[in-house]
């Protein structure tokens, strides 16, 4: 069941007080004397301590005595106990008093007895009192009577508000209009704040983007690969650099490769040496061919021989090709057939050639 925000409030407030004798008497003293709120924080402490003879004695003091809070907090009591009956009774004393979350609930009570008339005037009460799930709720049966444009209104009054499934139910309208990728961003932010409906309502794409958001590195790695084979510099830079802050070093691998091609070296030798450093060999290849490019030979073989050794052979072939340059043709022709054995088809190519040239 939905509880009262003032109600979660109370206990969180006043719960330092449970302990303490003396404010235990100043606040009895306080309610006697009519001061309301001590009379709720006595019924807080009360309930808290499972003391509910207590707990409706104050709270029904503070509710006669103008907390619309404390006589939702008695309809709460009472339904924990099964008494539905005075459960809307402090429910609808609530509402009259303008607590919305008391009209929600008897707006909830309603429909459930499959009264939607009723619920249609709670829901739409506590809508109007600004509680964004009453909103969501009433759109709902509207749609449910074909009135589609005043649901959507709804609906987008919840979305605003923070309700999540009225993104979601906004999102169903909209991707039902063909509005697909409007549908999209609405259950992408709902399922962004856990709206699970939201969440399989989304494409692959938008679940990855969700999964991201909730801090599934492999989920920003994957749309960063995504991103580049699609030449999207943009995402994959966003997408590569969540994943590589978020420890998976094959993104600072995959930023460092596109920096390297958007010409930006030093960007680039900063994301492969983090790559390289975290263990993702295919970043010290990378940096490797930096190094070679800017002349620091013995830099790039120390990065490829390091590489090679864990089996990168792009890592192999680039270090062959170095020991060729030098006149290491056999040294060469070794780090050659290491890489096409591994599977390098250019590995197998200078392989190839080598091997001709040394017969």
């Amino acid at each position: 069941m939905k509880l009262h925000h003032f109600f979660l409030f109370s206990i969180t407030l006043f719960s330092s007080l449970a302990s303490s004798q003396a404010n235990n008497a100043e606040l009895k003293k306080n309610c006697d004397a009519g001061k309301f709120e001590s009379c709720s924080n006595l019924g807080i402490m009360s309930y808290q301590a499972k003391n509910y003879p207590d707990a409706v004695k104050y709270l029904e003091k503070s509710c006669n005595g103008g907390l619309a809070r404390d006589c939702f907090n008695l309809g709460i009591i009472a339904k924990e106990r099964g008494n539905l009956a005075e459960a809307q009774v402090n429910y609808r004393k609530a509402c009259t008093m303008g607590d919305p979350t008391a009209c929600y609930e008897l707006g909830v009570i309603a429909k459930e007895r499959g009264n939607l008339a009723e619920a249609q005037v709670n829901y739409r009460k506590a809508c109007t009192m600004g509680d964004p799930e009453a909103c969501s709720n009433l759109g709902l049966i509207l749609m449910g009577l074909g009135k589609k444009e005043e649901a959507e209104g709804l609906y987008t009054k919840a979305c605003d508000a923070g309700s999540t499934i009225g993104c979601n139910n906004l999102g169903v309208i909209r991707k039902g209009e063909g509005r697909v990728a409007e549908a999209g961003a609405l259950f992408l932010r709902a399922c962004e704040q856990g709206e699970k409906t939201a969440c399989a309502n989304l494409g692959p794409s938008d679940q990855m983007k969700a999964g991201c958001q909730a801090g599934d590195m492999k989920m920003c790695l994957n749309l960063g690969l995504t991103a580049i084979t699609n030449k999207n510099l943009t995402d994959a830079r966003i997408y590569n650099k969540k994943a590589c802050d978020g420890g998976l070093f094959e993104g600072c691998s995959n930023l460092g490769l596109v920096e390297q091609n958007e010409g930006n070296l030093e960007a680039a030798r900063k994301y492969d040496k983090l790559a390289c450093d975290g263990g993702n060999l295919t970043g010290c290849t990378n940096l490797g061919i930096i190094e070679a490019k800017q002349g620091n030979v013995t830099a790039a073989m120390s990065l490829f021989q390091k590489a090679c050794d864990g089996n990168v052979y792009a890592g192999c072939t680039n270090l062959g090709f170095i020991n060729f340059n030098q006149g290491k043709k056999a040294e060469a022709l070794r780090l050659y057939k290491k890489a096409c054995d591994g599977g390098s088809s250019q590995g197998c190519n200078n392989f190839r050639i080598l091997s001709n040239e040394v017969k």
